[in-house]
């Protein structure tokens, strides 16, 4: 979808007795599944069965003219069909073939099943954020799916299709999930390495540790994110609040961080969150509001950024969705369209191919196209 929005050509193969199983998740919009529309906007969709041998040719002509293929089966699964990167280089020397799963193509885990939070739990990320009780918190985000895999996995693509055009090779880009989210783990990984000793959840500076990076509830129950890390946003601050004699309760150890925080609590509990945003606006301090997704969307500078061209919101599915986070001089990358129906650009796209008007319709009536 990303590609998509930055101008590529993504078509999107599903199996026309079964498609992808996103469009039966809900909730739903008009009758179609909003998890679906969130994740292929700007796809074209093809509706073909590659497992007959009419199929899985149609599937290389594709191969023969495209850049990039991108699967997310067990390792082996397409090699048994006849459709692996061995296969498709002898078609197309030059294509890049990225495979994005969950342990990678190799090791003691390849054929094992998991899912975001199986990654995550492996990648040593569930340990370092836990509650008071030391109990591991499931976070409110697919932080593996897609931190560990769809930006990894066009990191990937996008470095294959540069070397490709130094060189003028293809490539097979094997991209797990598990080792890209660990990824998000550099600076507690460094840290125990150099120390030895095992971060405690809450507890490193910027998890917990330090009482000036935090979260802190207001008067009207919303809540504000203070990041003031340095000791010129600190003693902003503590300025702007009324507070400057706090200005020197930088020290790390953990009884004057537990005081300030047991103050810091008490002094955000006095204003609601509107005046402590005002507040942190006006002070240049690192201190903003939590919002939630409504918030966000409406945020005036989120907005801005967006832009009139931000989104797809043409019928027949009216969603926003997230925008790209790539602002680009000069090819600006925007949704193309909504997500496509179960084959909507079939006949398009086999017409390009040059396939005949016979074999289309043979295909049709049993099945393996729509």
């Amino acid at each position: 979808m990303l590609l998509a929005d930055m101008g590529a050509d993504v078509i999107k193969i599903e199996r026309p007795s079964e498609p992808d199983y996103v469009r039966h998740y809900p909730p739903f919009v008009n009758g179609q599944s909003a998890y679906y529309h969130a994740l292929n906007r700007s796809k074209r969709s093809l509706a073909l069965d590659t497992q007959g041998a009419e199929g899985l040719e149609i599937f290389f002509k594709l191969i023969e003219r495209s850049d990039v293929v991108l699967e997310s089966f067990r390792p082996g699964v397409l090699d048994k069909l006849g459709m692996g990167y061995a296969a498709a280089r002898k078609r197309n020397p030059r294509i890049i073939y990225a495979s994005v799963t969950g342990y990678g193509q190799t090791g003691l885990y390849a054929q094992r099943a998991g899912h975001d939070l199986n990654y995550m739990g492996y990648a040593g990320l569930l340990s370092l954020s836990a509650d008071h009780a030391g109990r591991p918190v499931q976070p409110g985000l697919q932080v593996a799916d897609i931190a560990g895999g769809s930006y990894a996995v066009l990191s990937g693509i996008l470095a294959a299709l540069w070397h490709r055009e130094r060189t003028g090779e293809g490539q097979h880009v094997d991209v797990a999930m598990t080792e890209a989210v660990r990824l998000l783990s550099v600076l507690p990984s460094a840290e125990w390495e150099a120390s030895g000793q095992l971060p405690l959840p809450g507890k490193g500076p910027l998890t917990g540790g330090l009482a000036t990076y935090g979260l802190y509830q207001c008067r009207d129950g919303g809540w504000m994110a203070l990041g003031a890390l340095e000791p010129k946003f600190w003693l902003r601050f503590c300025q702007a609040a009324g507070v400057l004699d706090w200005g020197t309760r930088m020290l790390p150890d953990p009884e004057t961080q537990q005081a300030l925080r047991q103050d810091l609590e008490k002094l955000f509990a006095t204003r609601d969150r509107s005046e402590w945003e005002k507040l942190g606006a006006e002070a240049d301090c690192c201190l903003s509001p939590v919002l939630d997704l409504e918030e966000a969307e409406n945020d005036p500078h989120l907005r801005a950024r967006r832009g009139p061209e931000g989104s797809a919101t043409e019928p027949p599915f009216p969603l926003r969705g997230v925008p790209v986070p790539w602002r680009f001089s000069g090819s600006p990358a925007k949704p193309v369209h909504s997500a496509p129906a179960l084959g909507n650009d079939t006949q398009v796209i086999l017409n390009e191919l040059s396939i005949s008007a016979d074999l289309q319709e043979k295909l049709r009536q049993s099945g393996q196209l729509r």
